[in-house]
């Protein structure tokens, strides 16, 4: 668990956008096994030249996106499930004046600060007070008085950092988890099941509590994630070695499997990734 945070690194659409629009901040040091980033999007910075993350993909991670208006009151809070596609932003989010203030979670970690169990919802967008109470009533009703980003991540580090001695670890779920990713998402469910003594259907019902979807379907994002990471990375790479890598059955399978997360082609997905403007 210690170093799963440093062998996978989910990365969103535009993975080099950073701006005065767009920003992200690590955690503490000792929160980055459990939470990805904490980031920002000022919506009321709308001109040809900032451009904004309105595809979301499948970052195998869920958020807890808070908006506040110009006079910093909460418009809205929400917890952003497991997607197991991409999707573009609503017309209301992106047309706001509103600045988002997001926490985003690994999806085998998100379950660690949840008052209830995910019970087989994913791609969903909930209401952050049902998931999350504690989160809400004593971190997202104190940063709305944050004068800066920097200060809503210092009193959410501070935050998570306590709430770290009651977190709800599951050691099993995140050796499964460690196995996928080290595996790069080629899984074999009986393998999994036999690692942690449990069967199957326990194990299913596991991941299905914990984060929302099925093992395999976690192992599947898992895959395109890294991949997505390869092709950021290694632009140049050839694709038949992908397709090994990855183990896919040939070019069209890769091929096919990336655009039904992705959205886009890969060529597509590259040239969105870079069409960013940088302060």
């Amino acid at each position: 668990m210690e170093t799963l945070h440093d062998e996978f690194m989910p990365l969103i659409a535009r993975p080099f956008l950073n701006n005065s629009s767009y920003k992200e901040i690590l955690p503490d040091e000792t929160l980055r096994p459990f939470i990805r980033c904490f980031w920002t999007e000022d919506y009321s910075k709308k001109n040809d030249e900032h451009k904004f993350c309105n595809l979301i993909i499948p970052d195998v991670c869920m958020d807890i996106i808070t908006a506040f208006d110009k006079k910093n009151e909460i418009c809205f809070s929400a917890f952003c499930t497991v997607d197991k596609k991409s999707y573009y932003l609503s017309d209301d989010i992106v047309n706001s004046n509103n600045v988002l203030f997001g926490i985003r979670f690994y999806a085998w970690t998100a379950n660690f600060f949840a008052s209830k169990k995910m019970n087989g919802i994913n791609c969903r967008t909930l209401n952050t007070e049902e998931y999350y109470p504690d989160v809400y009533s004593e971190l997202i009703l104190s940063i709305k008085n944050a004068k800066s980003f920097e200060e809503m991540v210092k009193l959410s580090n501070s935050y998570f950092l306590n709430r770290l001695q009651t977190a709800r670890i599951d050691f099993e779920l995140m050796r499964v988890c460690s196995d996928m990713v080290r595996s790069r998402g080629i899984f074999n469910m009986k393998e999994a099941a036999c690692s942690v003594q449990k069967s199957e259907r326990q194990l299913e019902r596991l991941f299905k509590e914990s984060i929302g979807v099925s093992p395999k379907t976690l192992a599947s994002l898992i895959r395109y994630q890294s991949l997505w990471n390869d092709i950021l990375n290694n632009p140049e790479s050839n694709v038949q070695n992908l397709v090994d890598k990855y183990s896919y059955f040939d070019q069209s399978h890769m091929l096919n499997d990336f655009k039904k997360r992705h959205g886009m082609s890969i060529k597509e997905a590259l040239d969105y990734a870079k069409s960013i403007y940088s302060d």
